[in-house]
């Protein structure tokens, strides 16, 4: 029952809003040798202290998923960082006028703007090869958010973003 009430919260918190995912890669490098990872030591993530532990609580959960486990001797640092931005709401309502009749014609049209601004969270998240320090992998994702959550949907909108942003990872490899 449990996991019908998270699949069930995911889709509705998928439905919020579009959301686009960002990938980056060194394409010279083989990802199938990253089986252990650790958080960046000097995180900056931007996110108060509660989403910061959310945030890491879900990774490892994605993170296990994909095969990579935490050590403390990591082969790869993930480093994450978050920013909220308001944009304005595309939603309106539109007036015209207009007058029809012989040999004259005209309109006059527009739109009222409902409702507020838009919240949207930007979720980066980078894969750092701990031997060279070089930035191996990178995921990003912006999506609306809604104002009012709980902690528990709080935790499965970051959970839904970091599922969003390691779909596609590994990342193909060409021969």
């Amino acid at each position: 029952m449990k996991n019908l009430t998270f699949v069930l919260a995911l889709l509705l918190l998928s439905a919020c809003g579009p959301s686009k995912v960002k990938y980056d890669f060194d394409r010279q490098v083989d990802f199938s040798k990253y089986r252990t990872y650790n958080i960046y030591p000097e995180l900056k993530s931007g996110l108060n202290e509660l989403d910061e532990k959310r945030v890491v609580e879900q990774l490892e959960r994605v993170l296990g998923l994909e095969g990579i486990r935490k050590s403390e001797n990591p082969e790869v640092h993930i480093n994450f960082y978050s920013n909220q931005y308001e944009t304005p709401s595309n939603k309106s309502i539109g007036v015209g006028l207009g007058t029809f009749g012989r040999r004259v014609g005209g309109s006059v049209s527009g739109g009222i703007p409902i409702g507020g601004n838009v919240l949207n969270e930007n979720l980066t998240v980078d894969m750092i090869d701990v031997n060279t320090g070089s930035m191996v992998w990178q995921g990003s994702i912006s999506s609306a958010v809604s104002k009012r959550q709980t902690p528990e949907e709080r935790e499965l909108f970051i959970g839904d973003l970091l599922s969003r942003i390691f779909q596609k990872y590994p990342p193909p490899i060409k021969k």
